[in-house]
């Protein structure tokens, strides 16, 4: 397969995630603000003022770029390391969220396991192909 597809290959990945990190990196500080991290788009204004107030990790944010960032910043310093915006090459954080929310919701009595009653009681209530399409952004067409 990367053979075919070098750029599916981690160490290709992590190269080129570094190598897109030096250019949104206006600042040469090595570390992302929100701001840079939007690169050459236009940074909405409630952004700018978000970005500018240490944006509240507990306050939900609607717009997708910045709720990207604050998933990415784990370390919660309201900027992303290098390390940190690697993962959005590599998709991790994306599985472990995505995994994460799917586990949550199936943990009905929230101990932090999921039991096989409660695998069989959420799969009751809903059709298991959309399971798959709320949990994983998969359209009704795609299915």
């Amino acid at each position: 397969v990367h053979y075919f597809h070098p750029a599916s290959k981690q160490e290709v990945l992590l190269l080129e995630a570094g190598k897109q990190f030096e250019e949104l990196d206006k600042d040469k500080d090595g570390k992302l603000t929100l701001v840079e991290f939007y690169g050459d788009f236009e940074v909405p204004a409630e952004i700018i003022a978000y970005s500018a107030a240490k944006h509240d990790h507990t306050k939900p944010v609607k717009d997708a770029v910045a709720q990207e960032f604050v998933v990415l910043d784990e370390d919660g310093d309201h900027r992303l390391s290098v390390e940190e915006f690697k993962h959005i090459h590599t998709g991790e954080h994306h599985i472990r969220h995505d995994m994460q929310t799917f586990l949550t919701e199936i943990d009905a009595d929230g101990d932090g396991h999921v039991s096989m009653e409660e695998i069989e009681t959420k799969y009751d209530t809903m059709d298991s192909h959309h399971v798959v399409a709320r949990y994983f952004g998969s359209t009704d067409d795609e299915l």
